[in-house]
């Protein structure tokens, strides 16, 4: 593809794949092009001047051009982009996350490859491969997986910098970092019972490390006040909003169903709360039909 370029009145014609190349850089610029690397790739040269160096970023700033991260990576130079492997990116907690992790990622300078794992250790050794030949500069793993012990090692073997994130208390041996799940659900609780709520139930998605730790602040709650335990009382299904909505359907068929219901994250409570409109509609309707 032939791209003519203008800037500072001077035309450039090239026949290239796509975008700027460093050649266009040091042509606007009057440098050589082993210049705009070294200026644009951070090395130490002091060799060249500060209006050089000026003029090399200001030429890339207006022609809109950036170094490729994986012709840095192959000069040893940090490629400034983050792998990030999340469990479910449907998940509203997660993708709330990844926005804010890009934002503060890009004040940063780096850029986030992201890869979905669909709760699949096997995917997420996958994505670890993909994201090597990005060259990416470390990895972060948002969620656990499910028996991901050995996943996580050989993640670990082939990347330098692997921090997890949200895993609750899953042994794999990374650095990790957690919301406090067991004093958050202590202060829902204990807002629930000053409500007046004495039969609580909780719907738990199964094996996940952070709905485990929820699981047993509720279950520590129950039996410190002194609650009345029942087994339906505690609803397992799938960590999906279908698995809420069938969990919060059968707590309600219950005789003496809870006045309370703890979802253990947020895709499990939207169903929750689907099965509940669904319930309350159904109920107004029954109430607004006329006698037979």
């Amino acid at each position: 593809m032939t791209a003519k370029i203008q800037a500072n009145g001077k035309h450039f014609s090239t026949t290239r794949p796509k975008g700027p190349t460093a050649r266009d850089v040091a042509r606007l610029a009057r440098v050589s092009q082993s210049t705009v690397s070294r200026v644009l790739n951070d090395s130490e040269n002091h060799l060249i001047s500060v209006s050089t160096s000026e003029r090399v970023r200001a030429a890339a700033t207006e022609l809109g051009y950036s170094p490729h991260p994986l012709a840095r990576a192959l000069r040893g130079k940090h490629t400034q982009l983050i792998g990030l492997i999340v469990r479910e990116i449907e998940d509203p907690f997660f993708a709330k996350f990844i926005s804010n992790l890009s934002i503060q990622a890009r004040e940063r300078g780096y850029q986030i490859v992201l890869g979905h794992a669909h709760s699949d250790p096997s995917q997420a050794l996958q994505m670890t491969a993909i994201l090597e030949t990005r060259h990416c500069d470390g990895v972060l793993l948002l969620g656990d997986l499910r028996d991901d012990g050995a996943a996580t090692d050989q993640i670990l073997k082939n990347n330098h910098a692997v921090i997890a994130l949200c895993r609750g208390h899953s042994r794999a041996p990374v650095p990790t970092i957690n919301s406090d799940n067991r004093a958050g659900m202590a202060l829902l609780l204990e807002h629930l019972y000053a409500l007046g709520h004495r039969r609580m139930a909780f719907v738990s998605g199964g094996w996940l490390g952070d709905i485990r730790e929820r699981q047993e602040a509720y279950q520590a709650f129950v039996r410190c006040r002194g609650l009345e335990t029942r087994a339906e009382y505690v609803q397992t299904d799938v960590n999906e909003s279908a698995g809420g909505y069938r969990s919060m359907r059968r707590l309600l068929a219950l005789p003496d169903p809870p006045t309370a219901v703890i979802a253990a994250d947020d895709l499990m409570a939207i169903g929750v709360l689907k099965a509940a409109a669904d319930v309350t509609r159904s109920f107004s309707r029954s109430l607004m039909a006329p006698p037979i």
